[in-house]
């Protein structure tokens, strides 16, 4: 289940595994200014706590959680022709995964980014 919420040009996503819902992620992200630092950055307040439910996802960094953020938000421009993505600025990921969850962080970006 996929719930988002929305205030101006931010969203916050909460995305729970149907079969259980103690696997979770929540981001949080808003549209900005471009301003050649890339589509994607992470504000000065920016938190990522992720604990890992698999030994696997226990070894995962910051970039394995955010490549699934960008693969969706990319899904989401490419469909919608705004190549590149709008600039966006990431300011939470927190959730509780396994890696085999990676999919459904892709979707919670896609429902998100969606809706700025």
């Amino acid at each position: 289940m996929i719930t988002i919420e929305r205030e101006q040009l931010q969203v916050s996503v909460r995305a729970e595994k149907s079969t259980d819902q103690t696997v979770w992620v929540e981001l949080v992200f808003e549209l900005r200014e471009s301003d050649g630092l890339g589509w994607l950055v992470h504000a000065s307040d920016f938190s990522c706590c992720v604990e890992g439910t698999d030994e696997l996802a226990r070894s995962y960094d910051l970039e394995n959680w955010e490549s699934a953020i960008k693969s969706g938000i990319i899904f989401v421009a490419r469909r919608a022709n705004r190549m590149p993505p709008s600039p966006v600025r990431l300011r939470e990921i927190n959730g509780r995964l396994g890696a085999g969850d990676i999919g459904g962080i892709a979707r919670a970006a896609e429902a998100g980014f969606a809706e700025l």
